[in-house]
């Protein structure tokens, strides 16, 4: 199984992937307004739209990626999290009970 870096690189690897397809994407585009036969055009029209579907996937892919990563993140930092709640709940309570240990008088004067 793949570990956290890993699925980062990849996810950045996709985006790498599709940053290059859309560049080649504008090239041709290019090429085709600069082409002066209608069929070498199209050609090259056609071949920037499956660039373009490249460049898409490849997005498509990397954001799965990141929301699979993400998500497998997540479980160990919602028990980390609730485990503080848990000890900042427990901390509280012990507070809580310091306070009642004090006098009256300091309570008062303090309004706790």
């Amino acid at each position: 199984m793949p570990n956290k870096r890993s699925r980062a690189r990849d996810e950045l690897l996709a985006l790498a992937r599709a940053r290059e397809y859309w560049d080649r994407a504008i090239k041709y585009l290019k090429l085709a307004r600069l082409a002066s036969n209608a069929d070498v055009q199209r050609r090259f029209m056609a071949i920037a739209q499956h660039y373009r579907a490249l460049a898409q996937a490849e997005e498509r892919n990397a954001e799965r990626m990141n929301v699979e990563r993400r998500s497998r993140n997540t479980g160990p930092r919602l028990l980390f999290f609730r485990a503080q709640e848990v000890n900042c709940a427990h901390e509280a309570r012990r507070v809580a009970a310091n306070i009642a240990r004090l006098p009256k008088r300091l309570r008062a004067r303090y309004a706790l």
